[in-house]
């Protein structure tokens, strides 16, 4: 609607006062009604610019109000002018604000002037909370998230967090550290199918020990005959225990540094004797003596011949019967060795327990896996927490030890640690 001249406007009146009076003067105003903030009034005058008119009427107008017909329009007589109050607010939709102004008193206004969908997103203030000029609104929608560390990846799914470091305390709870490094950024404010990297660093201690052999001490005995050996006192060998720091990436040993190193059991040496005792000589052994028998002289008979008689010949004598042979004797049976001791039992657990859904989301079920990543068994402890938690009793490290040493060992560090000593898959689990 175009304006009217105030200087025609002043003419015509000046004419129709002139020739009429007041009743002309009076036809020439025109009838508004002024509509402020849902307070209506209808009035009679002569300006048509609706500016000048509210002014007129001493009524406020603010930037943020909206009037119609605009500040720089005209009206005419019958015509409405109205100004509608509106609240500003700021709509932070995924770390993304927007200013809106809107008519509405409550929350969920400011969000249908923003057009914002928030079916199953997390709304602060609630969308029932009464607005309040400049308030801003947090609007974090559901999303697919994906974290990938040393132990594969994991989506969680429909995850509500603001940023990346509000997820990763969500669902890793103190398994991640300051320490590690994340990507992206821990402030970064979540996307949907956004990809987080966990590089996990670690900083901790192990324990050596490596064996220390024994002296052997040589000493002359002449209490013994030459040559023969004693041992006086055994030998033991000794214990020496290094403390080692160990830096490790996603398990992976990557720095090492000596701390202490201790002897923690001295060797015992080894006493040996050695016979000098020389052995007395052997007597020399006497000659048997021979049987001599009297051999009787035939006397000469008296006969002419001078020759002797012949001897008469002895009877062979009878040859001895053998000697019987003894009977061979029973060689000694062999002594049985003995068995190798043990491991300890462990408590039986029934199949199908937390455990082997555990064991079966970190290692795929398998209780002797060792991929040489530097974790063990079905529940993948590593060297250093298996020792401190005393599985050395089962065996050396996790793998080789039985399902039931394992899931004992684990209820220890459980109790201790919580479930968050296996973050990604308890987290899975539904068990945290």
């Amino acid at each position: 609607m175009k304006k009217k001249s105030p200087i025609i406007i002043s003419a015509v009146a000046g004419v129709l006062l002139a020739g009429g009076g007041g009743t002309a003067a009076f036809a020439l105003s025109n009838e508004v009604t002024v509509d402020h903030y849902g307070q209506q009034t209808t009035i009679r005058t002569y300006e048509t610019d609706v500016d000048k008119i509210l002014e007129k009427q001493g009524l406020d107008v603010k930037d943020t109000d909206r009037v119609s017909p605009a500040l720089d329009s005209s009206v005419s007589s019958g015509d409405t002018i109205t100004v509608v109050d509106r609240t500003e607010a700021t709509v932070v939709v995924d770390g993304k604000p927007r200013t809106v102004l809107t008519e509405g008193e409550t929350v969920e206004a400011a969000l249908n002037t923003a057009e914002v969908k928030a079916d199953g997103a997390v709304i602060s203030p609630a969308p029932s909370e009464k607005l309040t000029d400049g308030m801003e609104i947090t609007v974090t929608t559901p999303k697919d998230v994906t974290f990938v560390g040393q132990n594969g990846s994991w989506t969680a799914e429909g995850t509500t967090e603001p940023t990346v470091d509000a997820a990763l305390k969500k669902y890793f709870s103190d398994s991640v550290t300051d320490a590690d490094t994340i990507t992206p950024g821990r402030d970064t404010p979540l996307t949907d199918g956004m990809v987080i990297t966990i590089e996990r660093h670690r900083s901790g201690t192990t324990e050596k020990v490596e064996a220390i052999d024994f002296k052997t001490i040589t000493r002359k005995d002449d209490s013994l005959p030459e040559g023969q050996k004693k041992v006086v006192t055994k030998g033991e060998k000794g214990a020496r225990t290094t403390v080692i720091q160990e830096v490790t990436v996603d398990g992976k040993v990557t720095e090492t540094k000596e701390v202490s190193s201790t002897v923690t059991k001295e060797p015992v040496d080894e006493v040996v004797v050695v016979g000098t005792k020389k052995a007395p000589a052997p007597q020399p052994t006497q000659a048997p003596k021979p049987t001599q028998k009297a051999e009787k002289k035939a006397s000469p008979s008296p006969s002419r011949s001078s020759e002797p008689a012949p001897k008469k010949s002895k009877a062979p004598k009878k040859s001895e019967a053998p000697k019987k042979s003894e009977a061979p004797k029973k060689s000694a049976a062999p002594k049985k060795s003995k068995a190798p001791k043990k491991s300890p039992k462990a408590p039986s657990v029934s199949n199908g327990s937390t455990w082997d859904k555990l064991a079966q989301c970190e290692s795929g079920g398998n209780w002797s896996i060792s991929t040489g990543n530097g974790y063990y068994g079905g529940l993948q402890f590593n060297r250093g927490t298996w020792l401190a938690y005393g599985g050395d009793k089962y065996a050396p490290t996790a793998n080789l030890a039985t399902r039931e040493q394992q899931i004992d060992i684990a209820k220890k560090v459980q109790a201790r640690q919580g479930w968050g000593a296996w973050p990604a898959c308890t987290a899975k689990l539904g068990l945290r």
